[in-house]
Parts: C-alpha cells; sequence; structure tokens
C-alpha cells in the first residue's frame, strides 16, 4: 500500500476568535483554483510535523507566532471523482496582525473567517472539514512563557513539587526534584533564572535554567498534570533557546534520566542530541546529557 502523503495545517486565530484562511490563486492546472484553504502545506523529508509548521508559515506569510500541536487528522477528499487520502498535522496559534498587514507569498490572499464564513465559502480539499471540527473544539490557549521574579520562587516550586509527584517512589533512586525545598529553589534561581507557563491566566509550567561555562543549562522542566500534551514542554524549551541567544550561548543542554524515554524522544524531536550517558551516582538509572547548537538567527 502505498505511503499517505503527510501535511500541516496552521490554524491562527485572532482575538474575536476568528481563523486566518487562504484563498487560493485562480490558475488554470492547479486543483481548487479560487477555493479557501488552510495555511500549510507537505512535510519534506527529514521534517518533523513541528519543523514543517513553522516552516511553512514563515514562506507563506513570514509570520512566526508560537505554535501548539492541536491533533492529527486521517483526511479523505475527491479531486476529479477520485478519492485521495492525506494525514495532516494541525496546530494552532493566536495572532493579533490585521489581514491586511500579512505579506503574502502564496495565494490570492487571506481573510479571518469564522463558523458561518465556513458554511458559504469553497473549500479545497474539503478543507472545511477540518475548519467545522476547529470551531466545535475550540483548542486551547497557547501557552504565555514569562520570566520567574525571585517572588515567583514559591510558585515555581510548588509547580516543581506537584509535577514530579507521579514519580514520587517510582524512580529509583528517588528524584531531587521530590525532596528540594522553597529555599533550594531561590537559590537555584539565583545561578541563573526560572521561567513559568500560563494558559490564560492559570500557571501551567515552569522550568529552571544555570548559566554554565559554555552552555545554558535546563532543568526541571515541569508541566502539571492537567496541562499535558497541549506544547508547553516544547514551548518552553524554545523560549530557552531565546535566554540562552540573550545571553550569549551557541548551545543549550539537559540531563534526563533514561528511564523516561517519552521524556528523551521530547528533547530529540526538538534536536536535541545524546553525547553522553552515564551512571546515575544514587542508584542503578543512567543520565543522558542531551545537546543541542543554536543555528544563528536570521537577520530577515
Amino acid at each position: 500500500m502505498a505511503e499517505r502523503p503527510r501535511t500541516v495545517s496552521i490554524f491562527l486565530r485572532n482575538a474575536e476568535g476568528k481563523v486566518l484562511a487562504q484563498l487560493r490563486d485562480d490558475k488554470p492546472g492547479i486543483p481548487f483554483p479560487a477555493h479557501w484553504s488552510t495555511l500549510g502545506g507537505a512535510i519534506e523529508d527529514g521534517e518533523t510535523p513541528d519543523e514543517a509548521a513553522r516552516r511553512e508559515l514563515l514562506e507563506e506569510t513570514e509570520l512566526t507566532p508560537p505554535l501548539a500541536f492541536w491533533r492529527r487528522f486521517d483526511h479523505r477528499f475527491w479531486l476529479n471523482g477520485t478519492p485521495a487520502d492525506v494525514e495532516i498535522f494541525c496546530y494552532v496559534g493566536e495572532t493579533a496582525i490585521s489581514a491586511g498587514d500579512i505579506r503574502l507569498h502564496e495565494g490570492q490572499r487571506v481573510a479571518y473567517l469564522d463558523a458561518d464564513d465556513i458554511n458559504r465559502l469553497p473549500f479545497a480539499f474539503s478543507l472545511d472539514q477540518l475548519f467545522r471540527a476547529f470551531f466545535a473544539e475550540q483548542p486551547g490557549l497557547i501557552p504565555r512563557i514569562t520570566p520567574a521574579a525571585p517572588d515567583d520562587a514559591p510558585l515555581v516550586h510548588r509547580i516543581m513539587r506537584e509535577s514530579f509527584a507521579e514519580y514520587d517512589g517510582v524512580l529509583q533512586p528517588q528524584s531531587g526534584a521530590n525532596r528540594e525545598t522553597l529555599e533550594d529553589v531561590q537559590a537555584a534561581m539565583q545561578q541563573g533564572g526560572a521561567v513559568l507557563a500560563w494558559m490564560g491566566d492559570t500557571p501551567a509550567a515552569s522550568a529552571r535554567y544555570r548559566l554554565d561555562d559554555d552552555a545554558l543549562y535546563v532543568g526541571r522542566v515541569s508541566v502539571l498534570p492537567a496541562y499535558r500534551r497541549r506544547g508547553i514542554g516544547k514551548a518552553i524549551m524554545r523560549y530557552m533557546e531565546q535566554v540562552a541567544r540573550q545571553h550569549g550561548y551557541s548551545r543549550i543542554h539537559v540531563g534526563v534520566r533514561m528511564s523516561l524515554p517519552a521524556n528523551v524522544a521530547l528533547y530529540q524531536s526538538l534536536g536535541y542530541e545524546i553525547v553522553e550517558i552515564v551512571d546515575h551516582p544514587k542508584g542503578p538509572d543512567r543520565i543522558g546529557t542531551l545537546v543541542k547548537e543554536l543555528p544563528e538567527e536570521s537577520s530577515q
């Protein structure tokens, strides 16, 4: 069986709750001319869906807002009477820019649409189904990352303890996060700093960083259980890349228990590579050091 094409679709929502859509070119020979579509496109070889979503959005609109994974669709549409199946990875973001101020590089124009618009306009590739799902589900807000002030140390500490509670009595040896006091967190923040992630006005996650000699070290990435699988951990790490650059670093590194493969996979999906694995000094586990070399920022 032939492998299904893999694509990404991006849904940018404005303050009114409308979603940005693209009107395709009206050219002979292209599928669905002058029909509406999502922003996005095909995932290239060797590219992750996250990377494809950011690349497509930048290429089409020059926009770079934070994006969070929403859901995957097994999607079917009909072209010239023939069915076609495609796998679509959908991402959501928020923007305050007006449609008229967007520098569009593909299609005739963009516009913010509401649920009523979806029912009256023609859509390419049956993508109106995705828009209807978006308005029906109203996927969650994009996480907002902020620096943590010294007075935020109790909040950073609480989020860490609640997030690591599931490992208490499970990891061997026990995670140090389960034993850290508020004073430990305050001392650690003085070696670099910390950040908080917010969903709306609710604190959902925290992380700390340390200014090492040759790299920014990130530790204690803590996402509360109720807010997991919303892209918050990834958003924090991307924010940390900016923190690293602000401090003059071209490298960022983390330490991960190898007994937590999902955590290892998260960092690898963001471009981190395992450079060392050592035995845990207090027990049978192993600790992996993962490093990411930060590309130079575009001058665009």
